[in-house]
Parts: C-alpha cells; structure tokens; sequence
C-alpha cells in the first residue's frame, strides 16, 4: 500500500501543478498589457482630464483606455474560465471512470466466487481484479479488504465502494451557483462525496 499512496499523492501534485501553471500563465502576462497597467492609464487619462477639461484628446483618452481595460479584464476571465472547465471535465471523466473500474471490479468479484465454488483457481481474474484496484487507487483514495475470502471491498474514506458483486457509484451534480459546474455526490444518496487525494481529491 505504500506505493499505492504515494502514486497517489504523486498524481495529486501533478495535477495541481499543471493547473496552477495555466493559472500562472494568465496572471504572469506582459506589463505593458496587464490589468494593473491598463487600470493605472485609465486614472492617468482622468487625471489629465482635470487638468484640461475641455480637451477632446483627453475625453477621447478615458474611452479608449476604458475599452482597453475592459477587454483585459475580460481575457482574463476568459482564460480563467477555460481552466476552470477544464477542471469540470477532468472531475466529470475521472468520475466516469472509477464507476466503470468499481462496476468491473464487482463483476469479477461475482466470476471469482463462481469459480472458487467450482473448484477452479481463479488467477487470472485475481490479476484482472488487482490491477483495476491499481488503476482505481490512482484516481481516488481506496483501501481493499479481502479478510473475509468471500467478499471483497473495496473502501473510500471509510464508506464502501465495492462489497462482493456491489458496486456504489459516484454522481455529478450541477451545482446551483450559476456557473454550471458539477459537484460530485453519492449516486445511491445523492450526498456529497468529497474523499481526500487522488487526482483531482482535496
């Protein structure tokens, strides 16, 4: 399990990591075009305002300055709502995905059982079932539990995921804050699932 937690925390920093460089990328832009230089001409044009009222060049430079300041600002949110989509989806495919790893897990937990009650020696369907639990455990943060040798879970954060030939899945929900983004909830109880590491965990 200790290469299991750090290949997790390992995928956690990297994802963090590659988003926090897209977020530096949008607020690291060029002096001469970022927000702050472009709010600082805008006073300077109002200044100059005051200082010759009637100039048409100086009320034509608070227009111009103003529509500059504007359209950077709104790059900037533009930008900033890309990553964040990104985000949203990243969250919506790693959630598809651990349903569908969970979803196979449990059905091989039904072929193992049918084959041990068979007298047969189910290896190759012990190896398909760990490396899913592998490939799980990189995307969220599990434990499996095979003390009792008819029936094996699979935890997250204390709940079950899988028990034998069950699988709980995990749901997208849209959040109701108007920007359209999807918290992720129980499926079966509609709660929320926060669970700790992962790629995308807190």
């Amino acid at each position: 399990t200790g290469v299991i937690v750090s290949s997790l925390k390992e995928s956690y920093w990297k994802t963090r990591d590659e988003y926090y460089v897209m977020i530096e990328g949008v607020y690291n832009e060029p002096a001469d075009i970022s927000i702050r230089t472009n709010m600082d001409k805008f006073w300077q044009s109002w200044q100059e305002l005051s200082l010759y009222p009637e100039s048409k060049t100086a009320r034509q430079a608070i227009v111009t300055r103003g529509e500059t300041l504007v359209n950077s600002i709104q790059q900037r949110n533009n930008s900033l709502v890309g990553i964040a989509n990104m985000i949203n989806s990243d969250i919506e495919a790693t959630v598809e995905q651990v349903n569908s790893y969970t979803k196979q897990i449990a059905e091989l937990n039904v072929e193992i059982e049918k084959s041990k009650a068979m007298g047969d020696n189910p290896n190759d369907l012990l190896d398909r079932r760990d490396l899913l639990t592998e490939k799980l455990s990189s995307l969220i943060n599990v434990t499996s539990d095979n003390r009792d040798s008819d029936e094996f879970m699979i935890h997250v954060d204390g709940k079950i995921l899988v028990q034998g030939g069950n699988a709980r899945s995990f749901d997208l929900e849209t959040v109701t804050d108007g920007t359209g983004y999807s918290k992720v909830t129980w499926a079966d109880t509609k709660a929320d699932a926060t669970f700790s590491g992962g790629s995308l965990g807190a």
